[in-house]
């Protein structure tokens, strides 16, 4: 997957649409010595990533961009271990079934789907991957679209930090999407990639 090269902040129709999807919560902080490939039988989102009911993900269109963080702890903070292409959620059609809860039980609470197709992760442990607190550290408000709208406004929220909040996906600034993909390409050389001999058993 190519590095997104935009020549602008804000999204455009030649630039796809680009999302941390966040995993995890207060009540589900993962270790950060957890290894990424656990981190995806965990979630299972090499294949589909998990939106809480009643909170279907409209807004992802085809195309976009889904980077993969889960939330950990000491400190705490969201890291960036993958990336995949998204396909747009379809009611009806992208909800967990039956088996997929006996499969995961943590789906009764999170059944709406968005599918992706070319996901890759890296190796390692998650404490390796890309921190999203560093994101907001270094972009601060050019972080996410929302935050760089309200500035461009002058009014609303400008803090990053408020923005991620109970949010299930966060859209990112095209200047973001870059960052993260920089850094992610970094983490591949240093740690390798997950193969599909590690996810052919992933269900």
């Amino acid at each position: 997957m190519e590095s997104l090269q935009p020549d602008r902040v804000r999204h455009s129709e030649c630039v796809p649409q680009s999302f941390v999807k966040l995993f995890g919560s207060s009540s589900d902080i993962a270790p950060r010595f957890k290894t990424t490939l656990a981190a995806v039988h965990r979630a299972g989102n090499h294949a589909v990533c998990a939106f809480p009911a009643g909170r279907r993900p409209r807004q992802v269109q085809d195309g976009a961009i889904i980077f993969m963080g889960r939330l950990v702890d000491d400190p705490r903070d969201y890291m960036i271990y993958g990336r995949a292409i998204a396909k747009r959620h379809e009611e009806g059609t992208d909800d967990a079934t039956e088996r997929d809860i006996r499969i995961r039980d943590w789906r009764q609470e999170f059944p709406h789907y968005i599918r992706v197709n070319r996901a890759e992760f890296m190796g390692g442990t998650l404490a390796q991957g890309v921190s999203l607190n560093e994101l907001m550290d270094v972009l601060s408000v050019e972080a996410f679209e929302a935050t760089m709208r309200n500035w461009v406004a002058g009014r609303g929220n400008t803090d990053p930090r408020r923005s991620i909040g109970p949010q299930p996906a966060v859209l990112l600034t095209a200047r973001a999407a870059e960052w993260i993909n920089k850094s992610l390409e970094e983490r591949y050389e240093l740690y390798g990639r997950l193969s599909s001999a590690d996810l052919a058993d992933v269900w």
